[in-house]
């Protein structure tokens, strides 16, 4: 689990979320490689493949078809 800054901006080189963290082994490494912060699923920002940032309707749209085929 690795961001890397160097070229101005974060790329994430390896994980970017814990899933899980009761019981966890790699929870208990979070004060060796680096900080860590709680997410609700609300408070991420969504790209497109070209990286250009997704608009709340966009992604209100995303949402809704995912709910669709799963139900």
């Amino acid at each position: 689990m690795w961001t890397d800054s160097s070229l101005g901006l974060p790329v994430d080189l390896g994980a970017s979320w814990i899933h899980g963290v009761s019981g966890n082994p790699i929870t208990s490494g979070e004060t060796v490689w680096g900080k860590t912060m709680a997410t609700d699923g609300e408070n991420g920002i969504m790209f497109h493949a070209d990286g250009s940032e997704m608009s709340d309707a966009e992604w209100t749209e995303i949402e809704a078809l995912f709910e669709e085929i799963l139900c």
